[in-house]
């Protein structure tokens, strides 16, 4: 249940801090006083959408908070959740003034979609706008399957109507891929065998270009490097005779002239140099031949490259390997495809058959729950004065298969004996509807077992013994679980064990919104203004007496 809630900086609230008792709980308030904006910040904390202008000081965040007292049944279901589980649970929601929203649940931080699935299984709110809901297919749905007592018939449907999806969304990715397979698996397998007979090599097209050059250049290098071998090995007219000679010199002269020593040094280097030059000009050659068969070899292989570039509209080896990786991925899958194209389809053949017989147990069950429900709110509705009232669920099945079933829902109302009953979204009216959603929302929490239940002016449009008998069922069904109720009829709030009522005041031009709870004398002048339309009066007050008197009795 909710024991706690607290807010600061949220709307025209400063700072407020409610402590909820078990029971049934009832809040009160001015058109305009702030009621909704208590509501929206619970819900904040809930996980909604958190809006920054919702700031009541935008240099300051704003804080919502909820406690909340569990038993260990729960523990199951923060496990699921991947949280840990205590049992006073709080969940806290920051807005900051930059606009960034923060959820933890027991101090962890969370996602919003783990903080809402969470208190889905905490809180049932139900607003005025709900009653819309009632006419829409989706909540009716919703509201069966939210009832059954097998709910492995649900999950069993659920898990067959995802795979069925799965099976058609890779079939159809295949028939696409197929689609673009469409090519002529024997000019594939040409393409591939002219691949794999030149055989592609990174790096080996710049190794073919330089040897071509290498080959096509060979006479004019071996004839020029011929000529210098010859030049430098002339007896004593060549470069290495002449440095002889001015070596033998030059030692001669250093033995009588010691300066000149370092410039002999000089030219013995100068021709040991020359020498290994000549060596190295000789090894250089090894690699260089002259032969027309190997360059036209080469050439030849160059124009296998070119040729390949050219037909596939490439430039490099790389990219004529990947064609090579392709096309041999292409045909093992153009030969393999038929057989996994069957077997795809016979995939799907069978989730359908299975989507089939899970429709029809969920079916089944729905209709046994349909006719449980129809009793079971016909209770409930007596007991809002409306003791001939009939809803009905029609249950048929339809052809096809959707997301929630092969059934089609519609909801068969009669208010009176005699009457003809018509869909309900043709014949309710609002007072009418207010107390068919209390009967349903009234049901909903006793199968779920809910710890809060929260409604918001689900008595719109009710007056007289009408009020009084939804008094009845709201006090009746906040001695089975915490319930909470914002209200305008004078007969719920006197029903409640604990009144809160909701004011707005003004202080230095300033707005505020506080919520208090009322003490005996401060909730029979309220229960009294909820009564009179023109002030409170006497007759009033004595009225609110009566009304606490005979809840108190009860």
């Amino acid at each position: 249940m909710l024991s706690r809630l607290y807010v600061r900086n949220y709307a025209l609230i400063e700072e407020q801090e409610l402590l909820f008792a078990p029971g049934f709980t009832v809040l009160t308030g001015e058109t305009g006083a702030g009621k909704s904006i208590l509501l929206n910040a619970f819900q904040l904390v809930l996980g909604q959408r958190a809006d920054p202008e919702a700031l009541r000081n935008k240099q300051e965040k704003c804080v919502v908070e909820a406690e909340f007292r569990l038993g260990k049944r729960f523990a199951a279901l923060f496990e699921a959740l991947d949280m840990d589980f205590e049992e006073h649970c709080l969940i806290r929601r920051e807005i900051h003034p930059a606009g960034r929203s923060r959820a933890f649940v027991n101090d962890s931080p969370v996602l919003l979609d783990r903080l809402k699935a969470l208190s889905a299984h905490l809180v049932e709110i139900h607003s005025q706008h709900d009653q819309l809901l009632i006419h829409e297919h989706g909540f009716q749905m919703d509201l069966l399957d939210l009832l059954l007592t097998d709910r492995k018939v649900l999950e069993d449907f659920r898990s067959a109507w995802i795979q069925h999806g799965n099976s058609k969304a890779t079939l159809r990715a295949f028939e696409q891929e197929m689609g673009t397979e469409a090519a002529d698996p024997d000019y594939l397998k040409f393409l591939l065998e002219e691949l794999d007979t030149h055989g592609p090599r990174p790096g080996e097209l710049a190794k073919l270009e330089s040897r071509s050059d290498l080959l096509s250049n060979a006479e004019q290098i071996l004839s020029v490097t011929a000529q210098l071998i010859r030049q430098l090995d002339q007896d004593d007219s060549g470069p290495l005779g002449q440095l002889g000679h001015m070596e033998a010199e030059m030692n001669r002269l250093s033995s009588r002239w010691p300066d000149a020593e370092p410039l002999r040094s000089k030219l013995s280097l100068i021709a040991e140099e020359l020498s290994d030059w000549r060596r190295e000009l000789e090894n250089a050659l090894t690699p260089v031949e002259n032969d027309p068969q190997v360059l036209k070899e080469v050439d030849g292989r160059l124009n296998a490259y070119q040729g390949l570039f050219h037909k596939h509209k490439l430039q490099t080896e790389d990219q004529l390997i990947e064609l090579q990786s392709e096309l041999r991925r292409r045909i093992d899958f153009m030969e393999s495809g038929a057989e996994r194209l069957d077997e795809l389809r016979q995939a799907l053949v069978q989730s359908e058959k299975n989507l089939e017989e899970k429709a029809d147990a969920l079916h089944a069950e729905r209709l046994k729950l349909g006719k449980h429900m129809e009793a079971e709110i016909r209770g409930s509705l007596e007991q809002l004065e409306m003791p001939r009232a009939r809803l009905n669920a029609v249950i048929e099945r339809k052809e096809g298969i959707t997301e929630r079933g092969a059934d089609r829902l519609v909801w068969m109302f009669s208010a009176n004996p005699g009457s003809d009953a018509k869909e309900l979204k043709k014949v309710g009216s609002g007072g009418e509807l207010s107390r068919v959603m209390l009967a349903l929302k009234s049901m909903i929490a006793r199968h779920q077992e809910l710890p809060t239940v929260l409604f918001d002016e689900i008595d719109s449009g009710i007056s007289g013994k009408a009020a009084a008998r939804m008094a009845e069922a709201l006090r009746d069904l906040g001695g089975n679980m915490q319930l909470l109720a914002i209200t305008h009829l004078p007969q719920v709030a006197a029903s409640g064990q604990q009144h809160w009522r909701v004011r707005k005041d003004q202080e230095n031009d300033r707005t505020r919104t506080s919520v208090q709870p009322l003490s005996d004398d401060e909730r029979i002048e309220e229960i009294a203004r909820l009564m009179s339309s023109e002030g409170i009066t006497e007759a009033a007050r004595a009225q609110a007496r009566e009304l606490l008197a005979v809840n108190e009795s009860v």
